[in-house]
This record gives C-alpha cells, sequence and structure tokens, in this order.
C-alpha cells in the first residue's frame, strides 16, 4: 500500500516513528539498556533525514559510546544492564525515568 498511496505512505510513516518514541519511552521507563541501544541505533538515520543537526551530530557517538562500554568498562556496563542508566523515584514498575528528566 504504500507503493500505492502517499497518503498511506505518510501515515505508515508517522506510526514508525511514533512506535520507536514508544519503544524508547518503555526502554527507560524499564531500565531496559539493550533496548535502549537498539531503539536509538534505529532512530538515527530519522535524525538525519529530519535535519536534526544535534541529534545527528551526536547520537552515534553516544551510541558508540555506549556499545564499547562492554569492552572498556565492564562494571559500568553491568550496571547499565542492571537497570542504573535511570532513576527510579518508587518501587512501582514502569516507573523509572531518565537521569536528565529526574533531575529537572
Amino acid at each position: 500500500m504504500r507503493a500505492e498511496s502517499p497518503m498511506f505512505q505518510f501515515w505508515a510513516i508517522t506510526l514508525d516513528m511514533e512506535l520507536l518514541l514508544l519503544l524508547l519511552v518503555r526502554s527507560l521507563r524499564l531500565g531496559d539498556f539493550p533496548l535502549y541501544i537498539d531503539v536509538l541505533i534505529e532512530m538515527c538515520p530519522w535524525f538525519f533525514s529530519l535535519d536534526h543537526t544535534n541529534y545527528s551530530r551526536w547520537i552515534p557517538g553516544h551510541i558508540k559510546d555506549m556499545i564499547q562500554l562492554e569492552n572498556n568498562h565492564r562494571t559500568i556496563h553491568e550496571a547499565f544492564v542492571a537497570g542504573h542508566f535511570t532513576v527510579s523515584k518508587s518501587a512501582c514498575s514502569f516507573s523509572s525515568l531518565a537521569v536528565y528528566h529526574a533531575h529537572e
């Protein structure tokens, strides 16, 4: 249907982008570090195509640093995989926040 209808293609792309954002929120709320990295990798081409200069400049470096944690800083990587890259203010599940969000 994407090839046949430009309107369908627009809404399909919009849905794909919204699902990526929801996956990013899920990764932060659950403290799921592997999912966080996977979602950032999938979002990266969108930053370039939508001309988000700062994100397209800094996200690839951030992704590279986070992937290299496993080899360079094992203890930090283990802590991040355990969910300590987010802040949880309560014992409720699905309530973690990104550090910058909790700081605000």
